[in-house]
């Protein structure tokens, strides 16, 4: 199972908020676990240059610096960094190399389930 960056991204944002991030990680005790998490990274500088930037409403840089820097308080050891300032087809390329090495590992493993 692959992690749904969602997940995170949401924390992170409780963070940010000051709201209790010990409460959202609560929805997913007890699910499966994923084999490995993505991070697609890239300093919110640097994505703030990206045309289309500010079309949502959370793209302000300043809201973007303080959440990157939660998700990097979140980020842990075992998560896949994948440098995001790479062309679409780099990225690619790394994300299915990683993705079929971790179905290969995984594939007759038991499931893991997540507990906080």
């Amino acid at each position: 199972m692959f992690g749904i960056k969602y997940k995170r991204d949401i924390i992170a944002y409780i963070n940010y908020l000051g709201l209790d991030a010990n409460w959202c990680k609560q929805s997913e005790q007890g699910i499966i676990a994923p084999d490995t998490i993505f991070l697609c990274d890239i300093s919110p500088d640097e994505a703030s240059r990206r045309s289309g930037f500010g079309d949502e409403r959370y793209e302000q840089l300043d809201l973007q610096t303080r959440v990157y820097a939660q998700m990097q308080q979140l980020r842990q050891s075992d998560w896949t960094v994948i440098d995001a300032r790479q062309s679409e087809q780099q990225m690619h390329e790394q994300i299915v190399e990683v993705a079929q090495n971790t179905i290969n590992k995984c594939a007759n493993m038991s499931l893991k389930y997540l507990h906080f």
